[in-house]
């Protein structure tokens, strides 16, 4: 059973004086209405059956669930901030942990929004600008979480993984130069760093690290709610703003960045490049790309994922063959993963797929989980089809990152068979048919139509 978070949180923090709020234990159903469920976080509406107070329960995997993600909520709820005030936290099995906390009223703002009308759009913004002053007037002297636990890391993109604590920026500019693999680019930023920190020293102050729309809640035009601190932490007082320009995934909600970057405090350009520097490539969400490749009458297709934004470098997804079936004509398909270069290719046509974004990881899971689930034959099924069945995998894990227009696009534009690709295919039936077999079907798995 865990421990009550709350309890020790203001016994070491003295935080029931500050806000009047009891210590209290939930006696009451953990089934409820559904308010969120979003990549493995799911939160019910419940009831407390004494007093009939309305809860929200957060459901976590153990192994999934920190506790000093409570006691981050638990402190910001304590600073007067619009954070749910925590109740306590519960092991309910072998694989489920319940975070019981305040219900707060409100609709999530990406809901809201297409409602508003300009004024209130405005009023919401400035809104969440006084609040985040409110943030950064919440300090400590350590990067990490209360009590000097470790923090979120925000540099592994959907990778769970904690860091620090730091005592000093000093040391968290080490840490992050030691995520950086170019040499000369890591002794540029050493020198840089050591600079700017002789300058201007950082505060730590308190970061949400999660600032989406679907985290801030709203009612009758006032922000009632700010929820999900799961990335919260004490960071340098640039981070927030970093991690909305440069290492956030927007997915379907990019009208939200201008709007978000407007809110916060800028940071400076060195800062920005050196946060966006220390982000590991295999779970940076990039725009995919389609390639194409013409050999002789032959259009080969691939999935193309940049290392970063305009990078001509990254990783190539597809299938073909190699080896002696090549030499020989044998139709097998072998699944391809390499490094890529753009710039020193042979490729035809590069064409982003605008509104379509995944982490390399992400992508190579799929093309993992399509070539492992279908097989594939150069003469059946071609690599157009298998480009398709690829992003079709992605949408159903990433409904909100991948657009069926991206799949349109591939169907509409380039659904012609290649012309040698339908000679093997004739030449296959035609095979068949003389050996008596039934023959297969050259459909492929997707309307091309």
């Amino acid at each position: 059973m865990l421990a009550f978070l709350v309890n020790k949180f203001r016994q070491q923090n003295n935080s029931e004086s500050r806000t009047g709020h009891s210590e209290r234990r939930y006696d009451g159903s953990f089934d409820g209405e559904t308010i969120y469920d979003y990549f493995g976080n799911l939160v019910i509406k419940s009831h407390n059956i004494r007093d009939g107070h309305p809860v929200a329960i957060k459901f976590k995997t153990v192994g999934f669930f920190w506790e000093s993600e409570a006691d981050m909520m638990a402190y910001a709820h304590s600073q007067n901030l619009l954070a749910p005030a925590v109740w306590e936290c519960r092991q309910l099995d072998s694989h489920r942990i319940a975070m019981i906390a305040d219900f707060v009223p409100g609709n999530p703002l990406d809901e809201v929004w297409p409602t508003l009308d300009e004024q209130q759009r405005m009023s919401i913004t400035e809104q969440l600008a006084d609040h985040l002053k409110l943030f950064r007037s919440c300090t400590q002297p350590y990067i990490g979480r209360v009590n000097r636990q470790p923090t979120y890391n925000p540099y592994e993109g959907i990778e769970r993984k904690l860091m620090g604590p730091f005592n000093s920026e000093a040391d968290f500019d080490q840490w992050c130069l030691s995520r950086i693999k170019n040499p000369s680019e890591k002794s540029k930023w050493r020198r840089k760093l050591a600079e700017l920190r002789r300058n201007s020293q950082s505060k730590f102050v308190l970061t949400h690290g999660d600032l989406f729309p679907r985290n801030i809640l709203v009612k009758e035009g006032k922000i009632t709610g700010i929820v999900d601190w799961e990335r919260s932490g004490f960071y340098p007082e640039y981070v927030e703003y970093a991690l909305a320009a440069c290492l956030y995934d927007y997915g379907g909600e990019e009208w939200w960045k201008p709007l978000l970057m407007e809110a916060l405090t800028p940071c400076i350009p060195e800062r920005l490049e050196v946060q966006t520097s220390s982000q590991t490539l295999e779970y940076a969400p990039q725009t995919l790309h389609l390639v194409a490749f013409s050999i002789g009458d032959i259009a080969h297709w691939a999935l193309f994922i940049p290392n970063r934004t305009a990078d001509p470098t990254g990783t190539l997804v597809h299938i073909g063959i190699e080896g002696n079936d090549a030499k020989s004509g044998g139709g097998e398909a072998e699944l391809l993963i390499n490094q890529f270069q753009l710039s020193r290719s042979s490729a035809k046509s590069v064409v982003p797929l605008v509104g379509s974004r995944a982490t390399r990881g992400e992508v190579e899971d799929a093309a993992r989980a399509c070539f492992e689930s279908f097989d594939y034959n150069i003469l059946l099924d071609n690599c157009q089809t298998f480009t398709i069945d690829v992003l079709t995998e992605l949408q159903r894990r990433l409904p909100s990152q991948i657009q069926q227009a991206s799949i349109n696009l591939i169907r509409e534009q380039y659904g012609t068979t290649p012309v040698k690709i339908q000679q093997f295919l004739d030449r296959h039936k035609q095979q068949q048919n003389t050996e008596g077999h039934q023959p297969e079907s050259s459909e492929p798995r997707f309307s091309l139509d």
